[in-house]
């Protein structure tokens, strides 16, 4: 069996969202992809998420996990070793450049489970909630904190 390294990530913007991507016509998962030559995990994985949402302005907050799955598809010979990462962005409009990855879309974090096809991405992302929810109420809090400043008279 083939192991491919494979990097991308939970990405939350100002509202709380999660970006999901669908791939390939109809399953819908994280923004990721395979890692490239010369490239770590965490260049693979922005490199991925800007290809499938056209999203580039990303500020990593930590590492969540790594899991494996198989590869999807026809080919049940692949195995991919999932490494997730957890980003922050400002951006809201999403402009997906790879053809094999048509849609982006933002989703509030209660409809991602619902949304994600393949159960071992859903199994991260409970494993992973904690995390994320804790992640989300922090940047939340900062931009109302920041939405609320006096300023200098």
């Amino acid at each position: 069996m083939k192991m491919i390294r494979v990097a991308g990530g939970v990405v939350i913007n100002t509202h709380g969202h999660v970006l999901l991507v669908e791939q390939m016509g109809g399953s819908w998962s994280f923004p990721k992809g395979a890692q490239e030559k010369g490239e770590n995990l965490r260049q693979a994985a922005t490199r991925e998420i800007g290809e499938e949402s056209g999203i580039r302005a990303l500020r990593l907050i930590r590492y969540l996990a790594t899991f494996e799955r198989s590869g999807g598809g026809t080919d049940k010979n692949i195995r991919k070793r999932i490494s997730m990462f957890l980003f922050f962005t400002r951006s809201r409009a999403l402009r997906p450049e790879d053809p094999t990855n048509p849609q982006a879309q933002w989703f509030a974090l209660e409809q991602v489970t619902a949304r994600l096809t393949y159960r071992e991405d859903k199994a991260f992302f409970s494993r992973a909630r904690r995390i994320i929810d804790a992640s989300i109420t922090q940047v939340c809090e900062t931009r109302k904190n920041s939405n609320h400043r006096t300023r200098p008279r």
